[in-house]
């Protein structure tokens, strides 16, 4: 009798507990952060370290006002060293999102995605480093950059053609 009485109790906690997964179910469910920051290699350990402090100060901002439901959101920041092509470091801090979805009764998180957010520093394409020829002239000379920008008093400035400088704020 005692056996029954365990099996049924079983049985029915298992039912209670058991949740239909639907769309509703879905949308109320509290989504998390997944750090997955990028390995980096060939930076000096002070451009390094500035920044990382930079790529955590925004991510403390965007998670100080958004939380994610019914989702992974994968972050991280991304370094890389200069190269002849492009002479600064560049880094990078991105999301990716993966939805929960319903596959019958179970809840499971895609797997791959094209949904990325992305905030880069120094991410410029290696064309702007390139001179405009032939008929780049005519249709993007103005993405070329000739010479890398000045600080000046806390400010970066660019030159001009005629030599004068820019304020980039």
């Amino acid at each position: 009798m005692k056996q029954i009485l365990l099996f049924i109790v079983i049985l029915i906690s298992s039912a209670v507990s058991a949740q239909d997964c639907t769309e509703e179910f879905i949308l109320q469910k509290p989504g998390f952060w997944k750090d997955v920051s990028g390995t980096e290699s060939g930076i000096a350990a002070t451009d390094l370290a500035r920044e990382k402090k930079v790529v955590a100060a925004i991510h403390a901002m965007i998670t100080s006002k958004y939380s994610p439901m019914s989702a992974k959101l994968n972050f991280g920041g991304a370094y890389s060293r200069p190269y002849p092509s492009m002479p600064a470091n560049s880094y990078n801090y991105h999301i990716r999102e993966f939805n929960f979805y319903c596959d019958g009764n179970t809840m499971k998180t895609e797997e791959e995605v094209d949904k990325t957010f992305m905030i880069s520093a120094n991410g410029f394409d290696a064309e702007i480093y390139e001179p405009a020829e032939g008929d780049r002239i005519l249709q993007e000379g103005y993405n070329v950059i000739t010479d890398m920008p000045i600080e000046k008093d806390g400010y970066w400035y660019f030159k001009e053609i005629d030599g004068e400088l820019y304020k980039l704020a």
